[in-house]
Order: C-alpha cells, then structure tokens, then sequence
C-alpha cells in the first residue's frame, strides 16, 4: 500500500465482511499497513477465521463468527466502525443456480440488512465488491450481484451520513472457488479442461489488481458510483 493511501486508514475502526475470503485475506494485509485503530472481521467460516487469526497475531485485528444474513447479530458489531469492506457473498455461479434462494438471502437480504445496520451505526463509507457478471446477468449470482448494486446505490438517497458504492471485479485468478484453479487440478489430473463452450471468453484480474482497484477506488469514494481501474 503506498503512502498517499494508507494515510486515509489511519486511526479508523474498519469493518470487513466475508473477511476469510482471498480478496479479503490480502485486504486484511493491506490494512493493517495503514495504521488503523482496529480491523473487525466477519465471517460465517469458523475455520478459516481461526487460520487467519492464528496467522494475524495483531491486537488491532477481532474475528467474530457471524452471517449477514442475521441482522440481529451484526447490528452490535458495527459500532463504533468509520469503515465498511463488504465481501461476503455466495459467489460459485453453478451453486447458486442450483440454491437460488440461498443466494437472495446471502447476496440481497445479506446486504440490505448491512445497510441498514451501517445507517443505524452512522458509518461514514461502505464498499462492496461487485462482478462484471452483473452486466447484463444470465445467472443467478450475476442478477443477484445487479440487484446489490442497486441497493447500495439507492442507499445513499436515504442518507446524507453514509456514503455507499460498488467495484466491479472480473475474475479474480487463484481466488477460492474461481474457475482456475479447476482448471491447474484439470491439466495435473490430466484433463479434460471442461469448458462450457469453446468460443466462451472470461474477463480476468490478477489478485494485485483487485486490491489496487479497491484501494484505487475508495480514495475517491463517491456514492452510487461504480468504479473500475484504468
């Protein structure tokens, strides 16, 4: 993380939910360079936290075991935050196909309850990481990811405290449960590679990336907006 960013991190309360994912665990790192006051990590993974937290031995960091899609249980947990990093989701396209519903709960439910808990809490800015596939969506998990999207924009019409906006990712190579890391244990299996049609394309962002466009973007956080990096 370079200066010019770290410095807007400084002495904050930050809140991270899905925060045991990839693109959260390299947040985390990128964080804690910046000097806040403390990290607040959310999760419903009761494993991954107690790895992550084995590995973070930093009395900045608190891990608590709690789901987005219980209002109840977060609401306390966002007290006192300045900053919110929203990651949870279901994001495994073939699951939530499969579990539509699942999906509403986590990705939309999930969601508008933590906004409305950010309101309640006074939290001065929240992002949330969205995916390419919300354009134009044929799947579940993209309508789902549109759907959020336009939450967290109309968020900021009920609020002049809060600002609420969205980035959006391709995929994120080597993240967990995206599709390259099936493909490496494909190829070291020795194939096939399934593919779903030969002609198919996937847009793509490498780990780093991602990160620069989170940090890129709340450096001119706006509400409503979507940003995507040059």
């Amino acid at each position: 993380m370079d200066t010019s960013t770290s410095s807007f991190y400084a002495n904050k309360t930050i809140l991270l939910t899905g925060g045991t994912g990839s693109v959260g665990q390299q947040l985390v790192r990128a964080l804690l360079n910046g000097n806040p006051r403390a990290l607040v990590l959310l999760d419903n993974n009761e494993g991954a936290l107690y790895d992550l937290e084995q590995e973070r031995k930093s009395k900045k960091v608190s891990f608590f075991v709690a789901d987005i899609r219980d209002k109840e249980r977060i609401d306390p947990l966002f007290e006192g935050v300045d900053y919110v990093f929203h990651l949870a989701a279901l994001k495994n396209v073939p699951m939530c196909e499969d579990n539509p519903y699942e999906a509403v709960k986590t990705n939309i439910i999930g969601t508008q309850n933590l906004i409305e808990v950010c309101l309640r809490q006074n939290v001065k800015k929240a992002m949330f990481p969205s995916s390419g596939k919300s354009v134009k969506p044929t799947t579940v998990y993209g309508a789902s990811k549109l759907f959020t999207e336009r939450l967290m924009a109309i968020a900021n019409c009920t609020t002049t405290g809060t600002v609420f906006a969205s980035v959006r990712f391709g995929n994120v190579l080597g993240s967990r449960g995206s599709i390259f890391p099936l493909f490496r244990r494909q190829i070291e299996t020795g194939g096939p590679v399934t593919i779903t049609h030969q002609e198919m394309v996937r847009p793509r962002i490498l780990m780093p990336n991602a990160l620069k466009l989170i940090l890129h973007a709340w450096k001119s956080l706006e509400g409503g907006k979507y940003s995507s990096l040059k």
